[in-house]
């Protein structure tokens, strides 16, 4: 972000001077994350996912729906990189976004944060219509190592894509080391 000007900029640095007190800091992640600009809102949802702050958790969980596309993946990536399980049911939500460039950030974003309590949803994504969902999927499933997806990577090995072949069985391989 070159330029700190404008009510989200102002909000933002708030935030960022104030991790001791969470309810100043929610307040302004809520104002930032409200500004009319696309380019902003997508800045400020960068910024607070860089910051690692838990209490940014609740502004970035509004702007999953937001109509900006560049937005959503922002907050969602943002939500990764905090890496806390309050961000889980929405991250686990934006797998039903429309587009599927969405769908394989929040999947990314789940891996980052590591909670197995996901499979099912991951487990879900191996159906998916879009091959680099599935792949996604299938990337975390394998680094998660959770054994309850090896029957459905399994059925993976017969999938038409050679790709979704070969990294349904890596991730095989992941599993059962």
């Amino acid at each position: 972000m070159n330029r700190a000007t404008g009510a989200g900029y102002r909000n933002t640095r708030i935030f960022m001077d104030s991790r001791d007190n969470r309810a100043t800091a929610e307040t302004s992640c809520h104002s930032a994350v409200k500004t009319p600009s696309v380019r902003k809102r997508r800045e400020t949802a960068e910024v607070l996912g860089r910051s690692g702050n838990p209490a940014a958790i609740p502004a970035l969980l509004t702007t999953l729906s937001d109509p900006s596309l560049e937005v959503r993946k922002a907050a969602i990536l943002a939500l990764g990189r905090i890496r806390d399980s309050d961000a889980v049911p929405g991250l686990v939500c934006s797998l039903e976004d429309p587009d599927p460039r969405v769908r394989v950030v929040a999947i990314s974003a789940l891996g980052m944060i590591k909670d197995r309590s996901i499979s099912p949803a991951l487990i879900h994504c191996l159906n998916d219509r879009d091959m680099t969902v599935r792949m996604g999927a299938i990337e975390v499933l394998g680094r998660l190592g959770v054994t309850c997806a090896l029957s459905p990577l399994e059925r993976l090995l017969l999938d038409p894509s050679s790709d979704i072949r070969v990294a349904a069985g890596r991730a095989i391989e992941r599993i059962r080391k």
